[in-house]
Parts: C-alpha cells; structure tokens; sequence
C-alpha cells in the first residue's frame, strides 16, 4: 500500500543573513525567461537564503549545501549586507525562525519515512520552491518526492540543479509546475495522476498537510 505524506511549504521570506560566500550557480539570472526579483521565485530565493545562514552556523540545526546555489550570489550579498547592519546593533537572531520550522519538517518526514520504510513512501510538497530535501535526507531512500509550485519557480530550480549536478538521496523526484491559489489545484493533481490528495486537507499548526493513503 502506497503511503503520501503531504506538506505545505509555502510561506513568506523573512529577511535572512550569513557570512562568507562561495559562488553560486548564475544559470537563473541568465535566462531570457526569467525574471530572479519577481516575488514568488524571489520569495523562494530568500528562504534558501536563510538555510545556508543556518548550515553555517557551528550550532546549525540541519546543513543544507544546496541553498546557497539556490539562492544565488546577489541575494546572498542583500542578505550579508543586512546581517552586518544587525550585528552592529547587537546580536542577531536573524534566520532562526526558518531554522527550527525547516528542522521540524525534516523530522516530521524522516518519521514518516521511517515508520513506513517497507511500504511505497510518496512525500508531496506543495509550495516546495527551493526545497532541498530530495537531496539531503537519508531516510527519503525508497521515497518518491513530488515538488509542486509554480513553474518557473521549477524551471529556475531546474538551471541550477544542472549545473550544481547534485546526487540525489530520495529514490525519485518529480517537479509538478501549478499554481496552488486556483481553486481546482488538487483536481489538477488528480489529472497529473498523483494519487489522491485529499480535497479537503485539514492543516497542521506548523504547516503540514497529511495526506491519507488511498483506498
């Protein structure tokens, strides 16, 4: 029987900061057919941004070595340049919110993941933006990850992961471009054929959406 887990991760950027810069993949600022600033795809930008703050830190919650590609050099200088400004004040807690979320997600599907490791494991992200999961978490090994968001969103995700070529953890992913404010989203997903969302999916305080098994 096939288990989904379904997760909701859209959510507004906050302002984020880090120190110290490796180049990042420019492919996405290249593009004819995207534009980086525009705020869905900018948005998503950001909370990368926030994770490689905190994959730098000594006492990081989690070490997400994607993020600082997805998120791109220009706003990891905005994000630096803001940190500095904080700092100077006094110390900064800047990112520690999107820490601890991005951590407890982490938990809640490496559970997931492992109560169910001899079943056929689905794990949908809706709203999944620059999620680096499919790439990071050991336990998604016999898991089929489903990325929904808007396309461009992907295809901007697409450019860098061609030329960062990094190995993937999870068995398999599939980047599924919708927009999730239409009304039909998970009939949509129906006729992409991934197999039951719930049409009425009850939201979990922090953002998750469980998604039960089909019949």
């Amino acid at each position: 029987m096939r288990r989904t887990l379904g997760l909701l991760l859209a959510a507004s950027a906050a302002s984020m900061a880090a120190t110290g810069r490796k180049r990042t993949a420019p492919s996405m600022l290249m593009d004819p057919m995207l534009q980086p600033t525009e705020p869905v795809l900018y948005s998503a930008r950001q909370m990368a941004g926030a994770r490689a703050l905190e994959s730098r830190r000594k006492d990081a919650l989690f070490r997400d070595e994607l993020s600082q590609h997805f998120a791109g050099d220009d706003v990891m200088q905005k994000i630096e340049e803001r940190v500095r400004r904080a700092e100077a004040k006094g110390p900064s807690r800047f990112g520690r919110k999107i820490a601890v979320r991005t951590r407890y997600f982490d938990d809640a599907i490496e559970e997931f993941c492992e109560n169910r490791r001899l079943e056929d494991v689905q794990v949908l992200l809706l709203g999944a933006g620059m999620d680096s999961r499919s790439w990071r978490l050991p336990k998604l090994r016999n898991a089929e990850v489903i990325e929904v968001d808007h396309e461009k969103v992907l295809r901007a995700k697409a450019l860098v992961l061609n030329e960062v070529a990094p190995r993937l953890t999870a068995r398999s992913r599939a980047p599924v471009g919708m927009d999730l404010s239409r009304w039909d989203w998970t009939q949509r997903l129906l006729e992409l054929r991934v197999p039951n969302p719930n049409p009425n999916p009850k939201p979990h305080p922090y953002g998750a959406v469980l998604v039960p098994p089909p019949p």
